[in-house]
């Protein structure tokens, strides 16, 4: 292990002869398991080589300061008991953080993030100069402004109230939370108003700040706004916005609101329930649980893009083949509607086997059938004593592991898969 990690003290080659992504994850892990400051410059040193690939120089980024209890190259369970000492970390990075807030946006967010946690004032030229200006990612500039919150920087109050008017959504809620806490007596008036001109995403952003204000004046402009929901005023993407607000709140006169919405729900129609899911979900956010939340995944299954599983339909194009409703009936309620060419069989063979799976292919003489596994298998049809539809593949629990959130999530991210996976051939 230390010869691996000396490898790091070795001039970097260039071009063709350059380290490998493998060698590189393996020669930072064996500095991040010794854990002194010799080993925290050596990781450092790394993730200021713009040469590497961003992927590995954001894990490096992240290595002291999200110490995972798994080995990051065996991904085997060995975590580090012992206690060590960071305090070097703040001087190891104030000198490189100005290169790094430069980089790329993943590195860029994560540096301004960095800068925050660990207090760097020195930094804060190059956060204001990435948070005005409009050409670098919205996730940097995001970044950006709450580090410089954080590090409660004199600028942070100007640049604030100047991002309110900022072209990207996304910024102009970052703004107006942090101006709202230092303006407490403009926050109702700045909510509200962001409730009636805002889009979606501004929109869900200040109902959760009303909430938080924690004050019988803003409760009031949150009953108003239940009270267009349940009249069919209000727009569907803040219904579960609006919902959450009340019961976080719990006061008597907002509960009474979310009662008299969930009196109105058909209770003959189980999807009534989850119909403040059908819009203004995140996609990124939908992302990750599609490919990252172990207990929901769908790539075990599903495909988008190549990526995934082959049991079920390719979702690539999903969203332009399918409508909200069915997306998110297909999630809650996968019995009631199964797509064609995926139906669920059991075959019970002459021999007394049973075979469950999707039906791939039906001829004369064979069936065809794809096991969970997504295992291909060929029943001849003369050795089958009998045939049934089945259940459907996909699990029938999944509101188990996902919140309404979740959910809504999940079918933006769905919703916006509209584009047919390129054809791709052998190993490609």
């Amino acid at each position: 292990m230390s010869q691996l990690a000396a490898l790091a003290d070795q001039p970097m080659p260039s071009g063709d002869d350059g380290l490998t992504d493998a060698l590189v994850r393996r020669v930072m892990n064996a500095n991040f398991r010794f854990g002194q400051k010799e080993h925290a410059e050596r990781v450092v040193k790394f993730a200021i080589n713009d040469s590497l690939s961003e992927s590995l120089r954001v894990e490096e980024l992240k290595m002291w300061d999200e110490p995972s209890p798994l080995d990051r190259v065996l991904e085997a369970g060995r975590p580090i008991v012992e206690k060590r000492d960071a305090g070097f970390i703040t001087d190891l990075l104030r000198p490189q953080l100005g290169s790094i807030i430069s980089g790329s946006e993943k590195i860029q967010k994560l540096g301004a993030e960095l800068a925050a946690k660990y207090g760097i004032q020195e930094v804060e030229p190059v956060l204001v100069a990435v948070a005005e200006d409009a050409t670098k990612a919205t996730a940097s500039r995001v970044a950006a402004i709450k580090a410089l919150a954080r590090l409660d920087s004199k600028s942070i109050a100007g640049l604030a109230q100047a991002s309110l008017k900022d072209d990207s959504p996304d910024v102009r809620v970052a703004a107006r939370e942090i101006f709202v806490r230092r303006n407490l007596s403009e926050a109702l008036k700045t909510l509200a108003q962001a409730i009636i001109d805002g889009t979606t995403v501004e929109q869900q952003a200040a109902i959760a700040q009303l909430a938080e204000l924690k004050r019988t004046d803003a409760d009031a402009v949150l009953a108003e706004w239940l009270k267009m929901m349940i009249e069919g005023n209000a727009p569907a993407a803040i219904y579960l916005d609006l919902l959450e607000a009340a019961k976080a709140r719990g006061t008597e006169t907002l509960l009474a609101e979310t009662k008299m919405f969930e009196q109105k729900l058909d209770p003959a129609d189980p999807l009534s329930k989850y119909l403040v899911s059908l819009e203004g979900g995140n996609a990124e956010r939908g992302y990750n649980i599609f490919f990252g939340r172990t207990s929901a995944t769908c790539r075990r299954c599903h495909s988008v893009q190549n990526s995934g599983g082959s049991v079920g339909p390719d979702l690539s194009s999903i969203g332009k083949e399918k409508d909200r409703k069915y997306l998110l009936e297909a999630i809650v309620a996968p019995n009631a509607k199964i797509a064609k060419g995926f139906e669920p069989v059991v075959a019970v063979m002459d021999s007394g086997k049973v075979y469950a799976g999707t039906r791939r292919s039906n001829d004369g003489t064979t069936l065809k059938l794809v096991l969970a596994d997504g295992t291909v298998i060929s029943l001849a049809k003369d050795e089958i004593d009998d045939f049934a539809k089945g259940q459907s593949a996909m699990p029938a629990d999944l509101t188990k592991h996902l919140s309404l959130a979740d959910l809504r999530d999940r079918v933006e991210y769905l919703a916006q898969q509209k584009t047919p996976a390129p054809k791709v051939a052998g190993h490609e």
